[in-house]
């Protein structure tokens, strides 16, 4: 049996002269969260992320457990 225990998003960044991008993780998010909300949250905090850092895509990370 798989029983859920919590979800998380990772937002990457590009950052202007670095190859690899940036990762924010955010976690608490609700278990099945909607593909447009996901993507509107990367793309706000990316306006509010420095200038020379962009929005590049977000993850989302399910963690369960099997008994």
């Amino acid at each position: 049996m798989k029983q859920w225990e919590s979800t998380s998003l990772e937002v990457y960044f590009d950052v202007e002269g670095e190859t690899s991008p940036k990762k924010v993780s955010l976690r608490n998010v609700v278990q099945e969260p909607e593909e447009e909300a996901v993507k509107g949250l990367g793309q706000t905090l990316g306006t509010l992320s420095p200038e020379e850092q962009s929005y590049n895509s977000s993850v989302i990370v399910n963690k369960s457990r099997v008994l």
